[in-house]
């Protein structure tokens, strides 16, 4: 079993991931901005709402007691998975418009 250091920087590694991830999908929008719908905007937006909630939960993880620490270990878990989902379907939303 992983220490809780080895899980936050676990966390931290997947969030520079995404991080990373939402940079060269914001360069492709960049791209082809001239193209853009209002409704791949809104997309865009929500992406970045996205990233900036998951770091903010991931903070909050870090900073959290050890008592708190377990219970939201295991919901970041799960959180974590449906940021995956969702940032595909961006991904694939953007593929497809261009």
């Amino acid at each position: 079993m992983l220490s809780r250091r080895e899980h936050e920087r676990e966390l931290e590694n997947k969030l520079l991931e995404l991080e990373e991830e939402v940079e060269k999908l914001k360069q492709e929008v960049i791209d082809v901005e001239l193209e853009l719908s209002a409704e791949q905007h809104k997309t865009l937006q929500k992406m970045q709402e996205l990233k900036e909630k998951t770091k903010k939960k991931i903070h909050d993880l870090v900073n959290a007691s050890d008592e708190v620490w377990e219970e939201m270990q295991k919901g970041l878990e799960h959180y974590w998975t449906a940021v995956g989902n969702e940032m595909k379907s961006y991904e694939d939303f953007f593929r497809k418009k261009h």
